[in-house]
């Protein structure tokens, strides 16, 4: 892992999860924020261009300069909406009934950020209410970019303007991109990440494990699902996504397994002390055991 700091850009969002019978209610900054948790975890170095309403600033900022921020950049406004995610089932053992609130009175206002993110150079990008294109003005030509396209993507165009600078694409099989373009077979999805000439490709299967293929050899690694009891599946792609990232994906066959260690055990507690507990208990087991 190298010393490099990791740049996360995308939305943080409230998650409140609903009471339900042996579970209390529950509130915790998401979105980005649960990528944050998982670098954090681990040990690596990162920042954050974070899209977001004014009313969240400090206490997004505080918290995250408490789990490892090294740097926070207002990249954007939300206006409209609170940017509330009201969630019915957090274990996903049934539909789990997110309703983002206000959500057709939602705005994103970008800010203009000068030169404060060029000196990142790789940067993980999870697409939400704002424009994904305009954020590549602000990056120097050498950046590079890994996206996770699992929602508020509607094609793999909108990756088009990064092309020959994508480390990563990522998608997970339950969201809408993959159910429209590759439920019943996966090679037209395949077909179009391929086009955009990515290192490599994930595809998150759920419980049933995932899959990584790096483009360039036709390689491919299945990562199984680990068995645990989940107590929260919010956020858990999140922490997988930004795991794999960080740990480097010239080195992305070990940099799956790492990122789906860390989710598994982000998938077993809301409290981020014992999940990082739990990850430094895993990266201190070999990739081979």
């Amino acid at each position: 892992m190298e010393n490099v700091p990791l740049l996360v850009v995308g939305e943080i969002i409230v998650d409140f999860t609903t009471a339900r019978p042996g579970a209390d209610c529950k509130l915790r900054l998401g979105g980005i924020v649960h990528a944050a948790r998982g670098l954090w975890a681990s040990g690596m170095p990162y920042a954050v261009a974070a899209v977001c309403p004014r009313y969240l600033l400090d206490q997004a900022r505080n918290f995250l300069k408490a789990h490892g921020c090294i740097d926070f950049i207002w990249l954007g406004e939300v206006i409209g909406a609170p940017n509330v995610i009201v969630i019915g089932d957090a274990t996903e053992v049934s539909h789990q009934g997110y309703q983002d609130l206000l959500r057709d009175e939602k705005s994103v206002e970008m800010k203009d950020v000068g030169d404060t993110l060029r000196i990142y150079t790789e940067v993980l990008v999870f697409p939400g209410g704002y424009d994904i294109a305009y954020i590549k003005v602000f990056f120097s030509p050498e950046a590079r970019y890994s996206f996770d396209i699992a929602y508020d993507a509607e094609d793999f165009s909108v990756l088009e303007k990064f092309v020959g600078h994508i480390n990563a694409v990522i998608i997970s099989t339950s969201s809408p991109l993959f159910l429209t373009k590759g439920s019943n077979d996966i090679d037209p999805v395949l077909e179009d990440v391929k086009r955009l000439e990515p290192e490599i490709f994930l595809l998150k299967e759920n419980r049933g494990g995932s899959r990584v293929f790096k483009i360039d050899t036709g390689e491919s690694e299945h990562v199984p699902a680990q068995l645990s009891s989940t107590v929260n599946s919010v956020g858990v792609g999140d922490v997988y996504s930004a795991v794999m990232v960080g740990f480097g994906t010239d080195r992305w066959r070990e940099a799956a397994w790492r990122g789906a260690m860390a989710a598994t055990a982000y998938s077993q507690t809301t409290f981020p002390d014992d999940f990082k507990k739990e990850v430094s208990r895993s990266d201190k087991l070999s990739i081979n055991e």
